[in-house]
């Protein structure tokens, strides 16, 4: 009898553990699982980001284009102003060309900043 429960024993040790075996496969497939997703979703947003990030520089060229002529008119307000014996601070429109052009500074490191993702 005594033989029998040893057997018997032994079974039962094999069994647990082919049941622990078991957990540590689903645990992993859980882990994987989650981790996959959580990839899955970050490549999503990135891709997300991307988009938004090129057309941001995209606009930021644009008003690049538009400085320069800014520059411009400005010089060009200026010197009629002179010319014609009006003072600058007399010109709100100057004032707000110059702000703009100031303004553009801080686009054009945030243009460096994206293209640098």
């Amino acid at each position: 009898m005594s033989e029998i429960l040893k057997v018997l024993n032994k079974k039962n040790i094999e069994l647990k553990s082919e049941v622990v075996e078991s957990n540590l496969v689903s645990d992993a497939r859980k882990l994987a699982k989650e981790y996959y997703s959580i990839i899955d979703n970050i490549d999503s947003r990135l891709k997300d980001l991307y988009t938004k990030a090129n057309f941001i520089i995209s606009a930021v060229e644009d008003l690049e284009k538009s400085n320069s002529k800014r520059d411009s008119a400005i010089k060009d307000i200026e010197k009629m102003a002179k010319e014609l014996g009006i003072g600058v601070e007399n010109i709100p429109e100057l004032k707000d060309l110059k702000a703009s052009v100031k303004d553009f500074s801080q686009y054009k490191k945030l243009k460096s900043t994206l293209k640098n993702l």
